[in-house]
């Protein structure tokens, strides 16, 4: 019998990137993401202490393991839950932050689903918003 499969491993989606997608995904319209200063700044204050140095070495894979109180403290920060930093069951949330990121690109302000939304809504929504190529091929 094999090993079993996570969503992250599935997904192929590392602590790094799930980090840079939070930022990428959590940001106000119009403006820039956050910084690494500005996040760990809003860490401290609320209790845990985190230099822009330790998320910049996050951000960038130099540490993949964070002690999980501040993996969920930087996951609260950008309101998504813990699970998605430290835990493995994470494709939908990557899914949602991936269409909530296209969505902001695209300066979409909001969207009306009719009926029960599925996993496979949203994968077809984030297709379809996906950049086209000059050429029209991806």
């Amino acid at each position: 019998m094999g090993a079993v499969m996570t969503d992250a491993a599935i997904a192929g989606v590392t602590l790094d990137e799930r980090i840079n997608t939070l930022f990428r995904a959590w940001r106000r319209q119009g403006e820039p993401e956050q910084t690494n200063d500005e996040v760990a700044a809003a860490l401290t204050a609320a209790g845990t202490t985190l230099t822009g140095g330790d998320l910049a070495d996050l951000r960038a894979g130099i540490v993949s393991d964070a002690d999980p109180a501040v993996l969920s403290a930087i996951a609260r920060h950008f309101r998504t839950p813990a699970e998605y930093l430290t835990g493995d069951d994470i494709l939908e949330t990557h899914e949602q932050l991936l269409l909530l990121e296209r969505m902001a690109q695209l300066k979409v302000r909001s969207i009306l689903l009719r009926g029960e939304r599925t996993a496979a809504d949203r994968r077809a929504l984030i297709e379809t918003l996906k950049p086209q190529s000059a050429s029209g091929n991806q």
